[in-house]
């Protein structure tokens, strides 16, 4: 199976301050959303075949729930705090095959 980037992600406790900055730098973020459930939000900047999220907290309660909390989203939004990496790449299959994660080149959980 083939795989390719997704998106790549900086997680930030500041997030006003961090979506300054990038802009700057020349970065424009068209989309917004809220992860429900995860404790996330996000600003993205859309190129053809990818993104860049900017990652941020939404909601304390949900980051550091059971299901959450091994993604380590809190820990990656606290970095400065905790040492963390705030960055992430994240991978999709050329031809997704959704009931095909045993041939995957990592584990998963459900």
């Amino acid at each position: 199976m083939q795989w390719e980037v997704d998106h790549v992600f900086f997680a930030s406790g500041d997030g006003a301050s961090a979506e300054a900055a990038l802009s700057e730098f020349g970065i424009a973020f068209t989309e917004r959303r809220v992860h429900l459930g995860q404790g996330t939000a996000n600003a993205c900047a859309v190129f053809e075949n990818a993104f860049f999220e900017l990652l941020l907290a939404a909601n304390t309660d949900e980051l550091r729930s059971d299901l959450i909390r091994p993604l380590g989203l809190y820990e990656r939004i606290s970095w400065r705090e905790t040492g963390a990496c705030p960055f992430g790449i994240c991978f999709r299959p050329e031809k997704p095959v959704l009931d095909d994660s045993a041939s995957w080149p990592f584990e998963t959980w459900a």
